[in-house]
């Protein structure tokens, strides 16, 4: 979650990564960090805290090497009540879906939640390089609400719409894509007769909306038609 503090911003290639390495002077996101009118951003955020849309995403980052060594597990001891603190486990370096189209690398993933007005990144996570997007969103989503009292609108793709994931996110306004892999999406899409749609401003499109309770959720789905594509799939 973003906080203000006065401090000297740490450049992109001086970055401590936790994995013993540093960043290459010529690697995009380096490039791109020091393009980036960071304090500009800063006094932006500052003075306009609230968002109406936020953008729940993923990045993968590849790396080179093998990363065969894994940290040891510590465990702290309370001395007042003699209980014990397990450290965390280190995030997994390793092969997994590549955004960037690499699955011959190795990587990890940035679990991010962003501006809509600009993508500017205001609370991030690192993860696992195998870590399923569909098995996190929904406990990141939470996670964020806990630090802050903004009520913004968290907008993912279909990776966040899962059972689990809206039954977490249920004091949460949220919008994602239904994958028709779900049979009630499936169904709805193929009986919903012609004479339902509504045509839209934006020529070639016409929509639906109708009420569901997957998960034991109360939502609203929009079936959008378009039909150019109505069109070529005949």
């Amino acid at each position: 979650m973003y906080r203000k503090e006065e401090s000297t911003p740490i450049p992109a290639s001086s970055f401590e990564l936790p994995f013993e390495g540093k960043l290459l002077s010529d690697n995009r996101w380096v490039i791109m960090a020091d393009l980036i009118p960071w304090t500009e951003f800063e006094i932006d955020i500052t003075l306009r805290p609230e968002a109406e849309r936020l953008r729940l995403r993923s990045s993968s980052m590849h790396v080179d090497g093998e990363y065969k060594s894994s940290l040891p597990e510590v465990i702290f001891k309370n001395q007042e009540d003699e209980s014990q603190l397990r450290s965390k486990k280190a995030i997994n370096i390793t092969y997994g879906y590549s955004h960037d189209h690499r699955p011959d690398l190795k990587q990890f993933l940035l679990e991010l939640i962003c501006s809509s007005d600009g993508d500017i990144p205001i609370f991030f996570k690192s993860a696992s390089g195998n870590q399923s997007d569909s098995h996190s969103f929904g406990k990141i989503a939470i996670e964020y609400k806990k630090q802050t009292q903004i009520d913004s609108l968290m907008v993912a793709d279909y990776a966040l719409y899962t059972e689990e994931n809206i039954k977490l996110m249920s004091e949460i306004k949220w919008l994602s894509r239904v994958t028709l892999s779900i049979k009630e999406a499936e169904l709805l899409v193929s009986t919903t007769p012609e004479s339902e749609f509504i045509k839209s401003e934006l020529l070639g499109y016409s929509f639906v909306v109708k009420t569901n309770n997957y998960g034991g959720i109360k939502q609203r789905w929009l079936v959008v038609q378009s039909q150019e594509r109505k069109e070529s799939d005949h």
